[in-house]
């Protein structure tokens, strides 16, 4: 099976997530940077790494919300 999401659909289940029209792709990636290092106790080794785990993390909340 094979699902896709949209970024602009994951974003919306990380708390506070900048997202939508004006906000700019640098900010975003810093966010996602800094949401890492807060949650994770270190720091990503590049915003890809913060990036993939931050959607990963969104789908799981995804799949919870989906289950209630």
């Amino acid at each position: 099976e094979i699902n896709l999401i949209m970024p602009s659909a994951w974003r919306k289940y990380i708390p506070d997530f900048p997202n939508g029209k004006g906000v700019k792709r640098q900010e975003q990636k810093n966010f996602s940077v800094q949401y890492f290092t807060n949650n994770y106790g270190h720091e990503p080794k590049s915003d890809d790494e913060a990036d993939a785990t931050l959607i990963g993390e969104a789908v799981i909340r995804m799949y919870k919300e989906k289950d209630t």
